[in-house]
């Protein structure tokens, strides 16, 4: 029956409410089975710490070797902290968006979602977002 519990639901419970720095202090103990769940509970964690405008921990601890889904949050960090990268960073994501996306990162949809939403170009966000089923992207 423990197959069935969801290890994230109280930080991403956390995330999604606005209850950032718990989010941030339960997903620092929070000890997963898999490496896919470990990848999950940091995304929700740095995104959390992007919500508390924290880019500089972000940019700091997820390296250029780390997972797909972190390389995306660390993009989303990078736009937020950086006003002079933000157009080079615009255009790197237009090009990723125009090759082959993979859409089952929905991590990478939504932080290029957000992006285009900051850019206020609300019709590429939502094309981004309208290549998952994912409930986030929805």
């Amino acid at each position: 029956a423990n197959q069935d519990v969801d290890e994230l639901f109280d930080i991403r419970t956390a995330l999604l409410i606005g209850n950032y720095q718990h989010c941030i202090n339960e997903a620092q103990k929070l000890q997963v089975r898999t490496p896919e769940l470990k990848i999950e509970r940091d995304v929700i964690m740095y995104r959390a710490y992007i919500a508390q405008r924290k880019f500089g921990v972000v940019l700091d601890e997820i390296r250029s070797s780390g997972a797909d889904e972190l390389q995306a949050v660390r993009m989303f960090a990078d736009y937020m902290a950086n006003d002079s990268k933000r157009d080079s960073i615009v255009r790197d994501l237009d090009t990723k968006m125009a090759g082959n996306v993979d859409v089952s990162n929905s991590t990478f949809l939504l932080m290029a979602a957000s992006i285009y939403y900051h850019e206020q170009n609300y019709d590429a966000a939502l094309r981004a977002l309208h290549q998952s089923d994912h409930l986030e992207c929805m």
